[in-house]
């Protein structure tokens, strides 16, 4: 008689193969897999109807409530008798009541198992507006997809304009998109209901006030120093994934200058601030992690003021091309921008790491993990009985039968079909595995450093973090 115990069977859905979301759930699989006996199959959104076919033990989700399917697959897992472990993609937002948090969870319910929160602050937020019978699910975490800035390895300069044919170059400056693209999307009304809800005329005119604003200051910065390369990102969430074409931004009327690179999805953002000299946004949560860099950042701002995350208050603000020349300049001729280096902009910068990602020690993933081996201790191997949902099996059916027929020329000019070339361009989560190898590597390196693998056998928390974080989670 074999009395082998069985594996858990874990599934993990994503909406992309690589981008914010994976990085978000990477450091958490890789723990799971040192911690646990467990198979682990990453799935793409549209493969709900898996969960039926497999009855899978657990679902891990990068959030809950951001993506409409992420949202649908924890509903059905949780109507199902299915634990969900929900991480969080947009961690760090306005707790002033402006940021519409519940996102497409209408029910305003939590069919996670844990919410995992990045700090603090948005963690007693959570606890205001939750259901009462809900708020012991409310936990710390921290921002898992921070840690790999602590231990990750990251593209080096030479190799990078090896890679665009741009060696020529010595110095990069780069730039995160805002997403002013938005504006002309067919989806700008919720795209930016954020900004001056209500206000739509004021909001708008905004945007396309200080679309052109930027563009020109950046324009300006290109054409006067031919000798820099500018790197610019376009903001990850300004199209919808069935958006086919782009309208204008602040970044892609500049692109027939040979010192600029434009960016979608190819490059990680990582791998571009690493490469750069210092970073620059209008207003990007990307400044952040150009601190975990150890960049400086700047931001082309005129000071307006706008509902925004408090992230902008650990930058300097050059408001027109004149201040930012003289950033430059400086920068190139000692190394340095001073305006960055104030100490009230320090002393910030301090504050934001705190309040915006929990904990800068690479360990949040422990601390999501700690929740996650609660949930998984209660769970009964291949006890999960999914019921049959009609609208699951069409998706399933149209994705895996579909694909014999995707033809990108002849879809993009049908509407309906249009809509789902994202579906079968996504569909097998192509590089999703070489990331998972390269950030495999680096969490060895990490994990053999600390000791963290023989502590997870252990289940020895105290050790791995602080013992307050552990007593502050018993204490509620």
């Amino acid at each position: 008689m074999n009395n082998k115990p069985k594996k858990l069977k874990i599934f993990c859905f994503l909406d992309k193969a690589v981008g914010r979301d994976t990085e978000i759930v990477l450091p958490v699989l890789y723990g799971l897999e040192k911690a646990i006996n467990c198979e682990l199959t990453v799935l793409f959104i549209w493969d709900i109807h898996k969960i039926k076919i497999e009855k899978p033990d657990l679902i891990i989700l990068p959030n809950a409530k951001g993506h409409h399917m992420y949202f649908e697959i924890a509903k059905y897992a949780y109507q199902c008798g299915i634990k969900v472990f929900a991480l969080e993609s947009e961690g760090n937002f306005r707790t002033d009541g402006s940021f519409p948090y519940w996102g497409y969870n209408k029910d305003q319910f939590f069919y996670q198992e844990w919410v995992t929160c990045w700090s603090e602050r948005t963690q007693e937020f959570i606890k205001k507006i939750a259901p009462n019978e809900q708020k012991e699910k409310i936990v710390l975490t921290g921002a898992t997809g921070f840690d790999r800035y602590v231990y990750g390895k990251f593209m080096q300069r030479d190799v990078f304009l090896k890679k665009y044919n741009k060696e020529k170059y010595t110095k990069i400056i780069g730039y995160a998109g805002w997403g002013f693209g938005k504006i002309y999307s067919a989806h700008k009304d919720v795209a930016l209901n954020h900004i001056f809800p209500n206000d739509k005329e004021k909001r708008f005119e905004w945007v396309k006030k200080y679309r052109v604003y930027v563009r020109d200051i950046l324009k300006l910065a290109i054409e006067n120093n031919p000798d820099i390369l500018f790197v610019f990102k376009r903001h990850p969430k300004e199209a919808f994934e069935s958006d086919l074409s782009e309208g204008p931004n602040e970044m892609n009327e500049l692109l027939d200058y040979d010192n600029v690179l434009y960016f979608w999805h190819k490059e990680q953002i990582h791998d571009l601030i690493n490469v750069s000299d210092f970073w620059m946004g209008f207003e990007t949560t990307t400044s952040l992690e150009g601190w975990m860099l150890g960049k400086q950042t700047i931001l082309i701002n005129d000071g307006t003021d706008f509902p925004r995350n408090n992230l902008h208050i650990g930058s300097p603000k050059v408001s027109n091309y004149t201040e930012l020349q003289e950033v430059i300049d400086e920068y190139y001729i000692t190394q340095d921008i001073k305006i960055f280096s104030r100490p009230e902009l320090q002393k910030n910068r301090a504050f934001l790491i705190h309040d915006t990602i929990g904990y800068a020690d690479g360990k949040n993933h422990l601390r999501a993990l700690y929740f996650l081996i609660k949930t998984l201790n209660k769970i009964e191997p291949g006890e999960s009985k999914p019921k049959l949902n009609l609208r699951h099996l069409r998706l399933y059916f149209l994705m895996h039968f579909g694909k014999y027929f995707f033809n990108k020329n002849i879809f993009a000019k049908l509407p309906y079909f249009r809509k789902t070339i994202y579906v079968f361009e996504s569909m097998n989560l192509t590089g999703f595995e070489s990331r998972r190898k390269e950030y495999w590597k680096t969490m060895d390196e990490f994990y053999k450093k600390h000791h963290i693998e023989e502590k997870l056998n252990k289940q020895d928390w105290e050790s791995i973090f602080p013992l307050d974080f552990v007593n502050q989670q018993q204490n509620g």
